[in-house]
Parts: C-alpha cells; sequence; structure tokens
C-alpha cells in the first residue's frame, strides 16, 4: 500500500528506521485494477520483474517490463506501474534514499549528485540481453 502526501510524494515506510531501505516482494494484483498510485519520493527504486509484465509509467512515459526485465528509476520522478490488461505480475521493488550511496562527500559530488541532478536520466529500462543490466 502507498501512502501519500498532498504533494503525491510518498511517505516511504522504510523496513528498519536505522536504515532507509525499503523492500517489498508484490503482487500487481494488490493495487486497484492492477494500477500503484502515481507518485515520487528522493529515494532512487529498482523494479524486477520475477514474472508476467507490466507497463511502468515514469513522467508520462510508459515502458513495457517482461520476466527477467527490470527498471532503474532516478529520485524525485513522477511514476507508477500497471497493467492495462489487468494480468497477474509479480516483481520485487528496492528503495534506496541516495545518502546511502554517499560514503564521503567527494564520492557524492562527484558520483551520486551527478546521476540525480541529470536532467535527462529519469530512468533505465533494465534489458535481460544486455549483460551488465541483467547482473543488476
Amino acid at each position: 500500500m502507498i501512502i501519500l502526501n498532498h504533494d503525491y510524494s510518498e511517505k516511504v515506510q522504510y523496513d528498519d528506521t536505522d536504515y532507509p531501505i525499503y523492500r517489498k516482494y508484490c503482487a500487481l494484483s494488490s493495487y486497484p485494477n492492477y494500477t500503484a498510485h502515481s507518485h515520487w519520493h528522493d529515494d532512487i527504486e529498482l523494479i524486477a520483474v520475477l514474472f508476467g509484465e507490466m507497463q511502468y509509467n515514469i513522467n508520462g512515459k510508459v515502458v513495457t517490463l517482461r520476466q527477467g526485465e527490470g527498471i532503474f528509476v532516478n529520485s524525485r520522478q513522477m511514476h507508477f506501474g500497471f497493467s492495462s490488461a489487468k494480468k497477474e505480475c509479480y516483481f520485487l521493488c528496492i528503495l534506496l534514499h541516495p545518502m546511502l550511496l554517499c560514503a564521503t562527500t567527494a564520492y557524492e559530488r562527484d558520483y551520486v549528485l551527478p546521476i540525480l541532478n541529470h536532467g535527462n536520466l529519469p530512468f533505465v529500462h533494465l534489458r535481460k540481453d544486455i549483460p551488465w543490466q541483467r547482473e543488476i
């Protein structure tokens, strides 16, 4: 269940209050009409489709995610998953707050912020036919 603030940001319920990580095995049928609420959050999101397929809307662009594929959604992007055909899809969802990736201020400045602030990188569709993406 996604809990939203008035600005459509998600109130992320981390697994442990000391570590801003959320992970959940989900069935698309657990959402009304097989559609999650459109939302955003500061966390980066990783989705891995374990069975079936779904469409994923990121800032109005729709991508089809098939079994064995996934998606990286950058911080602060409006997004949601759905099945217009109302077919089942099982997937793993992981949210990581970017501060977990910032071991030092230099690492944050040189590696993390350039990705988070990259206006042309709202998401990366992770395909199973590309070896490094399959590994992720």
